[in-house]
């Protein structure tokens, strides 16, 4: 079960996810309340269970919905579960929700509960601070059917005009995902429909990053597990000359995704970046999402130095 608080007493945020919740987000919260015009607003974590089932999903939006002095809440995990077990109790869904899978934001107006997914354009943010918003990639290839490969794997496709990759391939070993994945994006134009490939071997990683063409994007958005994961790719791959390398997962831990590349950086003119940037903003969005406000990148600058 969720571990529901007591009716609020005052306009509140609730922070969700399995315990401990990152103490730098509960410590910014408030400050990033009080930018944004809401001063008064509490923040109140929320403790979820690892694999919540139907029931507790929806007692917990049932209770979002019925409190008046709920403003929302931050889905620090289970963003996709919550999707599965209760988008119906929703009055109103973004878009981006059916694509993604996932509900990362709920917002609280009277009689009204809205869902929303502000993932993808946080991904497209994150990879503008990671390489430059005049940065152009040649081809992307995202790695991994996590929740934030799929969102940046969108987003980047989404982008295909003159300064975006002309081609979007996201691989997973996991077929399950994989067909999700296809019936999620089955209404999206051919143009905006990342190439979906469900890889057999670890193997065939390599094989793929090396046929990528000069100026790709490689990105490791697999999920880690502890410090001992290894490389999605290995030796055999070869990066692209002049590419970007990025590693998601790189976020307070070893990287041997990054650690392969880096014996390339010289000879291949590589570009190379780790996680924490794409967290961070990923929260800088749903912060802005859940009090109803919009940032600017000079905005999203201070609010990451607030982070730390």
């Amino acid at each position: 079960m969720f571990d529901l608080p007591e009716p609020p007493k005052k306009p509140t945020v609730y922070l969700v996810g399995v315990q401990p919740l990152p103490q730098v987000l509960l410590d910014v919260l408030p400050k990033w309340a009080r930018k944004f015009g809401h001063r008064s607003t509490a923040i109140v974590p929320i403790s979820a269970p690892w694999e919540p089932d139907t029931a507790s999903c929806r007692a917990f939006i049932e209770f979002l919905r019925d409190e008046y002095n709920a403003v929302g809440a931050i889905m620090v995990s289970h963003a996709a579960t919550l999707f599965e077990h209760t988008q119906h109790l929703f009055d109103d869904l973004d878009g981006d929700t059916g694509l993604l899978g996932e509900i990362g934001v709920a917002v609280r107006s009277p009689g009204k509960l809205t869902g929303l997914a502000p993932a993808k354009s946080a991904a497209l943010q994150a990879y503008e601070h990671a390489f430059g918003s005049d940065s152009e990639p040649e081809e992307a290839l995202i790695i991994g059917a996590s929740g934030p490969a799929r969102a940046l794997a969108l987003a980047l496709s989404g982008s295909a005009d003159a300064s975006g990759p002309r081609r979007v391939i996201l691989t997973t070993l996991d077929g399950k995902s994989m067909s999700d994945m296809r019936q999620r994006i089955a209404d999206l134009p051919e143009d905006q429909q990342p190439e979906l490939r469900h890889i057999e071997s670890p193997l065939e990683h390599d094989r793929l990053v090396t046929l990528l063409p000069p100026g790709s994007l490689v990105v490791n958005a697999t999920e880690p597990t502890d410090e001992n994961t290894t490389s999605p790719v290995g030796e055999a791959a070869l990066f692209p000359q002049n590419g970007l390398v990025w590693d998601l997962a790189a976020v307070g831990i070893s990287s041997p995704f990054l650690d392969k590349a880096r014996h390339q950086r010289s000879a291949r003119g590589l570009r190379l970046a780790d996680g924490p940037a794409f967290h961070q903003i990923q929260w800088i969005a749903a912060a802005a999402a859940v009090f109803g406000a919009e940032t600017t990148p000079a905005d999203i600058k201070r609010m990451r130095k607030q982070i730390g």
